[in-house]
C-alpha cells in the first residue's frame, strides 16, 4: 500500500523544502511553492514502479537538453515550449531525490553519491548549454529591437547591439556559469578536505559545524547576491519571463556581464581562503 501525500512529504521532504525556503526565502519559494509540490505526487505514482533514481536524473537531463536545443530555434512558441521543459526537468530533479529517499528509508537501496554527482554536473552543464544557445540563436537571427538599440546608443556603445557582441556574451554565460559550479566544488572539496583525513569516529558533528563556518565566512561573504542572481529556480524563471515576452536577447546581455564578474569574486575567495590556511599551518609549524 502507497503512503499518503501528507506521509510522503513527510519521508521525502521534510528535510528539505521547508529549510530551504527559511533559509533563502528568494530561491527557496521555487521548491516549495511549485516543484516540490508537484513533484510529490509524480513519486506517489513511482513508489513501486522498477524504476530507479538515476532513471528519473537522465530524464530530467535529457528533457533539460531538449529545452535547450528548442532554444535554437526562430519559432515564438518553440521558445516558450523550451522555458516549459525547463520547469519539467525541475520537477523531475526533485522527483529523483525523493524516490532516492523513499527507496532508502524502506531499506530498498542506500543514497548513492554516483547519482548525485551525475545530477550535479548534468545540471550545470546544461545551464552552460541553454545560456550558449540563447546567444547564438540571437545571432542567427538578431531582433529588431538591437539595431534600435545601436541606434540609439553613442557610436562607441553601439557594439552593444551587435550579434556578434550577443553570441560572445552567450558564450562567457555558458562558460562562466560552469566554471561558478566548478569553483563551488573545488571550494567545497578543499573546505572538507581535512575531514577526510580522520577517522569516522572523529567525524563528528562540530567538526563538520567548524569546517562549514569557515566555508561560509569567505566564499559565501556575498551570498545573498550571488544567490538571487545565479540560481537556477531564478534563472529559469527569468528565461520563461524573456521568452513570453519575446526578449531573450536580454539573457546573455544580463548574464553574459554578471557571471563573468561573478566567477572572479569566486576565485579572489578562494585565493584568500588559501592564503588563510596556509599563513595557519605556517603558524602552527612555528
Amino acid at each position: 500500500m502507497v503512503e499518503s501525500i501528507e506521509d510522503l512529504r513527510r519521508i521525502c521532504q521534510a528535510q528539505h523544502a521547508k529549510s530551504d525556503f527559511r533559509k533563502e526565502p528568494f530561491v527557496g519559494w521555487y521548491g516549495y511553492y511549485f516543484s516540490r509540490r508537484t513533484s510529490i505526487y509524480i513519486t506517489r505514482l513511482l513508489v513501486n514502479a522498477r524504476i530507479t533514481p538515476d532513471q528519473i536524473t537522465w530524464a530530467h537531463l535529457i528533457i533539460a537538453n531538449l529545452g535547450a536545443i528548442l532554444f535554437l530555434s526562430q519559432n515564438y512558441w518553440h521558445s516558450v515550449l523550451a522555458a516549459l521543459f525547463l520547469h519539467l526537468s525541475m520537477i523531475l530533479d526533485s522527483v529523483d531525490g525523493e524516490l532516492a529517499r523513499y527507496k532508502s528509508y524502506k531499506g530498498a537501496r542506500e543514497l548513492n553519491i554516483e547519482g548525485t554527482y551525475l545530477d550535479f554536473v548534468g545540471s550545470f552543464l546544461v545551464g552552460g548549454i541553454i545560456f550558449f544557445n540563447i546567444g547564438l540563436r540571437v545571432f542567427l537571427n538578431p531582433p529588431y529591437t538591437l539595431s534600435v538599440i545601436s541606434l540609439w546608443l553613442p557610436r562607441i556603445l553601439s557594439f552593444i547591439g551587435s550579434p556578434l557582441f550577443i553570441l560572445v556574451l552567450g558564450f562567457l554565460a555558458s562558460l562562466c556559469y560552469i566554471l561558478r559550479w566548478l569553483s563551488w566544488s573545488l571550494a567545497f572539496i578543499y573546505t572538507y578536505a581535512d575531514l577526510r583525513h580522520l577517522s569516522p569516529p572523529d567525524k563528528d558533528v562540530e567538526a563538520r559545524k567548524r569546517a562549514q563556518v569557515r566555508y561560509k565566512s569567505t566564499i559565501h561573504k556575498f551570498e545573498p547576491v550571488y544567490t538571487f542572481v545565479t540560481h537556477w529556480h531564478i534563472i529559469i524563471t527569468i528565461i520563461t519571463v524573456a521568452a513570453i515576452l519575446d526578449v531573450l536577447y536580454i539573457i546573455p546581455l544580463f548574464y553574459g556581464t554578471i557571471l563573468p564578474l561573478i566567477w572572479i569574486a569566486y576565485v579572489y575567495l578562494m585565493f584568500l581562503q588559501l592564503r588563510h590556511k596556509r599563513g595557519e599551518k605556517s603558524v602552527q609549524c612555528n
